[in-house]
């Protein structure tokens, strides 16, 4: 009878870690720009190599607004930004220094102001661009 009563506890434990996840999350933590693609047609653009610094994305939030800082390859940039439950974000304020980027840096700027949709993935971020047809891919850091 013990046996059972150990059984049913650990059991009760455990079943909020086998619950299906919350399409809603945080984009708390750190981030680094791996790749730029473009799914539908097969395009995957990932960093140079000869970059001196690699873009970061660091994320504060609670789920709704948040705060972020962003390390380009030449800038450092601090801002805000909105999600929702449904994926969708928007890029609110965004402060910092202005140096010339390379073109990936470039890349990465225009693609940050024009952020509509995210998504989460074991370890990776994507952020959708251009109608849903450009993404770039994040991995956590």
């Amino acid at each position: 009878m013990r046996g059972f009563y150990f059984v049913a506890v650990a059991l009760l434990l455990l079943l909020p870690a086998c619950s299906p996840p919350d399409t809603f999350r945080t984009l708390t933590g750190s981030w680094k720009l791996w790749a730029f693609e473009i799914p539908s047609e097969g395009i995957l653009e990932t960093e140079p190599d000869y970059l001196a610094r690699s873009i970061t994305i660091t994320c504060k939030d609670r789920g709704k607004k948040g705060k972020y800082t962003l390390s380009t390859v030449t800038n450092v940039i601090e801002g805000e930004y909105l999600l929702d439950e449904s994926g969708n974000m928007e890029v609110l304020r965004s402060d910092g220094t202005l140096f010339g980027e390379p073109a990936w840096g470039d890349k990465f700027m225009e693609a940050w102001r024009k952020a509509e949709r995210y998504e989460i993935q074991p370890g990776q971020l994507f952020i959708y661009y251009n109608d849903g047809k450009s993404r770039m891919r994040f991995e956590k850091r």
